[in-house]
Formats: C-alpha cells, sequence, structure tokens
C-alpha cells in the first residue's frame, strides 16, 4: 500500500476529532511483515473504513490500536477502541445492508460491503463490542501462498466455478447502484452461488438472453429499462425462472403490479442478508422440484 491507512484517515479521523478538542491517542503495533493477496484498493478501503467507524464511536475521545500479526497461516488485523461499544441488538446486525446507527449520515453499507470484500478475499471478519467500553474489529486473511486456492480478486462479471460445482446456482442481479449490485453478489457468493451483474435493465436481458440462470434480481428503478420492463421482458422468454424484484418502494408495489409481471418476490430496502439468503435458498428448493424425475403409473388391465 503506498499509504497506510492510518495515514490516509488522519485529515477526517483524529485530526478532524482534535479540532473539536476530542483528542484519540493512536497506538499502531506491526508484528508480522507478512503478505496477504487481494485487491490493494479494496483492502486498504475496508481498514479506513472501520477506522472511521472507530473514530466515530469515540465522540469524548479515546485508544485507539491498529495491529498486525501473524496467527497460524492467517494474518489477524485488529481495529480496537475505547468508545461507546454496542448492545448486542447493534453487535448482531452491524453487518447487515443498510443498517446503520448514524441516522442521515450514511447509507448504512459501509461495514456489509467491507464483510463481503473480506469473504471474497477468503477471510473472516468479526466483532466483539460491550456497550460503554468499546469494540474490536479483527480480520483474518490468508497468508500469500498459504490458501488452497486462488481467490477472485477482480470485480467481473465472469463466474468463479471454482468454489464449486455445476450445481451452483446460477444468479442475474440487475441493479444501476454499484454498491447495491455489488453487495447483493457478494451474499449470494456467500450463499454459495454464482451471481453475474449487470447495471442496466437492457444488459440484464442481454445476459439472460447468453447464459442460462437460476433465477433473477433486479432493481426496480433504473433508466432506460425499468424492473418491471426488464421483469415483463424475461416472462415473455421464460415463464418459469424465479423473479424477484429489490426496490427501496416496496410498500407502493401493488398486488396487481407484481401480479402483472409475474415476479415472485418483491423485497424491499433496506434488506437483511438474511432477505436474500432465504431466497437464494427457495430457489434451490424449486430447482430440485423441477429437476426430480417425474413418477409414471402404469395401469395393467
Amino acid at each position: 500500500m503506498t499509504r497506510p491507512p492510518s495515514e490516509i484517515t488522519r485529515p477526517r479521523g483524529r485530526d478532524g476529532a482534535e479540532a473539536k478538542n476530542v483528542h484519540i491517542n493512536l497506538e499502531l503495533n506491526n508484528h508480522c511483515n507478512a503478505q496477504v493477496s487481494g485487491d490493494v484498493s479494496e483492502l486498504r478501503d475496508v481498514l479506513v473504513n472501520v477506522i472511521f467507524n472507530a473514530v466515530h464511536a469515540m465522540p469524548m475521545g479515546g485508544n485507539l490500536t491498529l495491529s498486525a500479526e501473524v496467527v497460524d497461516n492467517d494474518v489477524l488485523l485488529s481495529v480496537i477502541d475505547t468508545g461507546v461499544g454496542m448492545p448486542p441488538e447493534v453487535r448482531s446486525r452491524v453487518f447487515d445492508p443498510f443498517f446503520t446507527t448514524k441516522g442521515v449520515e450514511g447509507m448504512g453499507l459501509g461495514l456489509s460491503v467491507a464483510y463481503g470484500v473480506i469473504r471474497r478475499h477468503r477471510g473472516t471478519f468479526e466483532v466483539e463490542s460491550e456497550f460503554g467500553k468499546g469494540s474490536a474489529f479483527r480480520i483474518k486473511l490468508p497468508v500469500a501462498g498459504a490458501s488452497a486456492g486462488t481467490h477472485n480478486n477482480s470485480k467481473s462479471d465472469v463466474p468463479d466455478t471454482s468454489r464449486g460445482g455445476s450445481n451452483m446456482l446460477k444468479i442475474l442481479v440487475v441493479d444501476d447502484e454499484e454498491e447495491v449490485r455489488n453487495l447483493l453478489r457478494e451474499i449470494l457468493e456467500d450463499a454459495g452461488c454464482v451471481a453475474v451483474t449487470a447495471s442496466q435493465g437492457y444488459d440484464g436481458l442481454r445476459l439472460f438472453d447468453e447464459g442460462s440462470f437460476d433465477a433473477v434480481f433486479t432493481d426496480l428503478g433504473m433508466p432506460g429499462m425499468s424492473g418491471w420492463e426488464l421483469a415483463r421482458a424475461i416472462r415473455q422468454k421464460n415463464t418459469q425462472v424465479p423473479l424477484a424484484i429489490i426496490t427501496g418502494w416496496g410498500e407502493a408495489v401493488s398486488p396487481s403490479e407484481r401480479e402483472a409481471a409475474q415476479v415472485d418476490w418483491v423485497v424491499s430496502k433496506p434488506f437483511s442478508m438474511a432477505q436474500i439468503g432465504d431466497i437464494a435458498q427457495e430457489v434451490s428448493r424449486r430447482r430440485e422440484e423441477t429437476s426430480k424425475p417425474k413418477t409414471q403409473l402404469t395401469l395393467v388391465a
């Protein structure tokens, strides 16, 4: 990395806090020289995001500790603050999409996107927190060359079939918001699916024509071809493929609109990882049902 995250975050983080007479003591504990394989900008953004969250959690100041060490075949990165901490109900949802305690200041996508990036790099992302005493975010990433396989660092739409066999669900995700699109892909990949993404309805329809998909997730409000138009176009080509509409206007979708477009699910934003995972499980169940051989009964007179 050209500049460490502690330096990148200084203008908005510690220096910004001290300008308000809030003092944050920074402690750096780097006990390893190991390297990890991955996308430098993505991993840097994850650490910057976690550091900003730690600073935000210390409105009255405190201690911020950044550390790195090798544990077995993993690099363990820790961001520990002495801030306000989180009650159990907040800690359990901290990686959920759109969940935020910052009100209108943030979209709530930061930590969920960070979680997806770490999972895509074959790592783990965990948090420990006690209300009133602070939080500890811990990221584990495989030491370069120590993992069994090569992870997929790119954001290409080419599916990584090395993570499973031909039985993996293949799902098309269409959304014009890059963060939401990538987030849906990461949730589905974490659930064991192959996810292919498109940023526009027309591109999604082209990909649908070119490939064989087990389900389609599409945003509703998109420029060019809307989600409703995409759903109807897909239904003209395939009456059976499961369709899910992802929209911020879920409550405004009438039963008649849903029926006319023949969509299976309308998922309102903000959605949770569990909701998307449940739909993936239902798609898998439906595929198993349709693939079962039909029993033929022969009557002999």
